[in-house]
């Protein structure tokens, strides 16, 4: 009697810890599946061409010859853009400032300056806000939209009516 008690009791000692072992097996795959998932959304995420945020150069309207590289930070519905690199002409000044700038952007590098501040559309096509052009030292209302393939900006700076703005393009650098 003795050993059928024994016999059974081994017989659900090894049936408990086989059950536990594919417990821990299933939770082992689980996670890493869940980490698959969690780590594919992040490249993805990081990889959206369709996204504002980014690096995007600027060009001269006169020359069509770069200008600058602004940097856009998006943080929810609101994106700003400062510019982080400068694209010098011959004699120009190596560190230049915002003189023509007003409050408290006057005298202020260049470089470093935020000259887009914008909030995203209702409709989540576009965004609409305020740039700064620091050559002229003068804010104006803007309208900013992406191509669908996000490789181009559309940036249109316009004071009083959009109707009598000016259109910019700007290129994703990354």
């Amino acid at each position: 009697m003795a050993s059928c008690t024994g016999t059974s009791r081994r017989t659900r000692t090894r049936e408990r810890l086989r059950e536990m072992a594919w417990v821990a097996a299933a939770s082992r795959t689980r996670r890493s599946i869940l980490a698959a998932i969690g780590a594919f959304h992040l490249a993805t995420a990081a990889a959206d061409p369709a996204t504002i945020a980014g690096r995007w150069i600027t060009f001269d309207s006169d020359s069509g010859q770069g200008r600058a590289v602004v940097e856009i930070v998006r943080e929810g519905p609101r994106a700003t853009g400062r510019i982080t690199e400068l694209f010098l002409r011959q004699g120009e000044d190596p560190a230049p400032n915002c003189e023509r700038c007003t409050g408290a952007d006057q005298g202020r590098p260049i470089v470093g300056l935020t000259i887009l501040v914008l909030e995203a559309e209702a409709d989540g096509r576009g965004f609409h806000g305020t740039v700064l052009d620091p050559e002229e030292g003068r804010t104006y209302r803007c309208k900013v939209t992406l191509t669908p393939d996000g490789r181009e900006l559309r940036l249109r700076g316009f004071a009083g009516f959009e109707i009598f703005g000016r259109t910019e393009t700007w290129l994703r650098a990354d």
